[in-house]
């Protein structure tokens, strides 16, 4: 007889070491890991695949699983029409990277304005990969112009069988705009200091004066703006005052979590008051490297306390007693209530203060004065309570308040020591224990330059220790760096971030130790990394080479929550020339930046390391840089005639492209009979409610099946006018120019197509 406690369900999930894959291990849906298995299973069922994406410290991904995963109803439908696949961000930031792409280019294609976030929701054509529909959280009944999940489900049900075609065709343009944005393909473009001004008038154009940081609500810490900023402009005083406003508001916000040391993910408002109440390593690990620098550069105490505060927390709450190595992430929620552990009211500090007369102080130290600052949206029977904030910075509140010094750190951190041990005896949030490689990275660094400028080596030691634990653990038997591992069990094989954030982290080491053996062991992982990800055309790649379940080897300068690993490797490889000499790293180094240089350019802020390393370059190493004279002149020349047409609905004009091939070379046919080259590609791009279809030509045969054309090649572009007409439209064309000995990076072309709207001829 089975247990009144065994599940009703178990799924495949139940045998992954993935904290938020066994989570959901128990749905009634019929949920897959993704790979090759369950690939192949819906090729042979002939249905789509439902990827669902998120990572265990989700909380609108619990939400989700609350309200439809563990809903029989909505598993039957999903179980009846596809295959179920559940995957962990964390783990294959690859794939997660490739359909968070699509969800901003679907979104974009869509309602005009690019979204994303997690869960990820995408429904995948299971032949090719190539997603046709993307969303994130879906609601269990429809609401406020959002269709149900169920509702989305049988409509993508019905669209695979009934109009395959048409799928097919979303799925194509979907994939077509992934690529171009994850393949870095356009052509260099020389590089220079007016990146790095471009990059930092930006920042400064998004900085907000009042609260500091970047953008608006929601806010998050962006430390890779920060480092810029830093580098780039701490010379300049507004500049050095917008960093120093930006790190003061962190530290004094609800963000910061002034009991226990560490910062949340962001903050749901502009005021830096209100956070998500989840803590990733990756975040704390940034920040910590920011505030040792922000304290090496002023000598300020403040910064000091919340870097020493920081690096306590993540080695009492975020630390594997038995390695060392450090965890992945603490939970948003507890007891299905967001924030419930670092909640406050008044009579919960009374009582926990006893008749101290800290009281008083710690009712105004904390901003609970103030009044109520949380109200749980999800709750809404829950009193009012209070997020644990500053209203001004410790030294302004001890003058204020007339304490000394002395007695204002005596009473802060009986205070505060009190608080927080009696929130230790609340639930607390769910820990991901699995161990990140590149997050270790980013918290080795932390870790060493926060021991080497606070003067604590026993920081230093735990970095030591982390990096140790992951240089003897973390390979695979096939010699790989591996990408994740929960308790010692790991099989994902590194990404280049993997290699790239630790081997910075090494450095910091170096730099904190003096011990040579550091930067020997951060060579080696860069020469690993170049042997599995660096491209014959003289770049690195985030992925290796032959990996089939994936839609696209990916090249992503641009930086998010974590940085870019191409980025953080041009830093790296930037160090080791300045501190070993080794030219052959400024090789790579003039390499990588020629070849991504048309990538970043026109977006430095998007790619905020790549335009760091442009500004190191620039102080240390000027020539590696590719400057106009360095760039070869393209053999190319593509026209269009005309450039203005008009179109009545429905209506069809026709635009002749001519590319002109200069002498020696030749580019791909459209179809060029070999997988891995790139053919001649021409799409309508930008604007709304135009389709173009080109009329492609064979193309001259070559070597074996291969087809090219040469000299001059006209080809006719239909224009067809298919809605109401928005934005500019751009013809884009994607080529690639060889000669008979090597091939150029690929290039695009954008030529811009005036559409004027006319009366239906009928």
């Amino acid at each position: 007889m089975a247990s009144q406690n065994e599940p009703k369900h178990t799924n495949r999930l139940a045998a992954q070491s993935s904290p938020y894959l066994r989570q959901h291990a128990h749905n009634p849906v019929d949920w897959h890991p993704w790979g090759s298995e369950a690939i192949e299973l819906a090729r042979e069922q002939d249905r789509p695949i439902f990827l669902s994406i998120g990572y265990s410290t989700c909380y609108w991904c619990h939400v989700m699983e609350r309200e439809s995963f563990e809903n029989e109803a909505t598993a039957d439908v999903m179980n009846a029409h596809f295959v179920n696949i559940k995957l962990d961000r964390e783990q294959r930031p690859d794939v997660d990277e490739i359909y968070m792409t699509a969800c901003q280019v679907f979104t974009q294609m869509t309602t005009g304005r690019a979204g994303g976030g997690w869960p990820l929701s995408v429904f995948i054509d299971s032949e090719t990969l190539q997603p046709f529909f993307v969303g994130t959280y879906f609601p269990p009944h429809p609401g406020q112009g959002r269709p149900s999940f169920t509702q989305v489900l049988e409509g993508m049900a019905n669209a695979w069988r009934s109009d395959r075609s048409g799928v097919s065709e979303q799925a194509e343009k979907i994939s077509e705009l992934v690529v171009d944005s994850l393949q870095a393909g356009d052509a260099a473009r020389p590089l220079g200091m007016s990146q790095v001004d471009m990059a930092v008038d930006r920042l400064m154009s998004m900085y907000d004066r009042e609260h500091g940081g970047f953008g608006q609500a929601p806010k998050f810490p962006q430390p890779v703006f920060l480092e810029l900023l830093i580098d780039a402009g701490w010379e300049r005083p507004a500049i050095r005052d917008a960093v120093l406003h930006t790190l003061d508001s962190m530290a004094m916000g609800g963000i910061h979590d002034h009991l226990g040391g560490g910062f949340h993910r962001y903050s749901v408002d502009e005021m830096w008051l209100v956070p998500h109440f989840e803590k990733m390593l990756y975040d704390n690990g940034q920040l910590a490297s920011i505030y040792a620098d922000a304290h090496e550069r002023t000598g300020d105490s403040f910064y000091a306390e919340v870097l020493e505060n920081l690096l306590d927390y993540v080695l009492l709450e975020m630390t594997d007693s038995d390695t060392g190595l450090f965890h992945s992430a603490q939970d948003a929620e507890v007891n299905t209530r967001e924030g419930e552990n670092y909640l406050w009211t008044p009579d919960q500090v009374r009582a926990a203060l006893g008749d101290s007369e800290d009281i008083s102080f710690a009712l105004n130290y904390f901003g609970l004065d103030e009044g109520p600052n949380f109200r749980d949206p999800h709750h809404r029977d829950l009193p009012p309570s209070n997020v644990l904030f500053l209203g001004e910075r410790p030294e302004r509140f001890a003058r204020r308040t007339a304490l000394s010094r002395e007695s204002f750190d005596r009473v802060r951190e009986r205070t505060r020591r009190r608080l927080f041990d009696v929130r230790r005896l609340r639930d607390q949030p769910s820990l991901d224990d699995k161990v990140i490689t590149s997050w270790n990275g980013l918290m080795i660094r932390g870790m060493a330059e926060g021991g080497r400028v606070l003067g604590r080596p026993e920081y230093i030691a735990a970095a030591s220790r982390a990096a140790e634990a992951l240089l003897e653990g973390m390979w695979g038997v096939d010699g790989h760096l591996l990408r994740a591992s929960r308790e010692g069990n790991g099989s994902i094989n590194g990404f280049l971030e993997d290699y790239a954030f630790l081997a910075r982290g090494l450095l910091a080491l170096h730099q904190a130790t003096g011990d040579e053996r550091w930067m020997l062991d951060a060579i080696d992982l860069v020469e690993a990394a170049r042997e599995r990800f660096w491209g014959e055309d003289g770049a690195w790649f985030d992925t290796m080479a032959n990996q089939s379940d994936l839609l696209v080897r990916s090249r992503n300068l641009g930086d998010g929550a974590v940085p870019s690993g191409i980025g953080t490797m041009l830093l790296v490889v930037l160090e080791l020339a300045e501190r070993t000499g080794d030219g052959s790293y400024l090789v790579d180094f003039e390499s990588a930046m020629t070849r991504l240089s048309g990538s970043f350019a026109s977006n430095p802020v998007g790619s905020s390391y790549a335009t760091l390393a442009t500004s190191k370059a620039l102080r240390l190493y000027p020539d590696s840089l590719p400057a106009e004279r360095d760039l070869p002149t393209s053999p190319i020349k593509v026209h269009a005639q005309p450039t203005s047409v008009t179109l009545a609905p429905d209506e069809e004009s026709v635009v002749m492209l001519r590319i002109e091939i200069g002498a020696g070379h030749h580019i791909n046919a459209s179809r060029p009979g070999m997988d891995e080259l790139i053919g001649l590609d021409i799409s309508m791009r930008g604007g709304r409610g135009v389709r173009a279809q080109a009329d492609y030509p064979a193309g001259d045969l070559y070597r074996e099946s291969i087809r090219v054309h040469a000299r001059v090649v006209e080809i006719p572009v239909a224009l067809r006018r298919v809605g109401a007409l928005s934005g500019g439209h751009v013809l884009r064309v994607r080529l690639q120019a060889c000669t008979d000995a090597a091939c150029l990076p690929p290039q695009s072309f954008d030529i811009p197509i005036e559409i004027s709207p006319s009366e239906d001829p009928s």
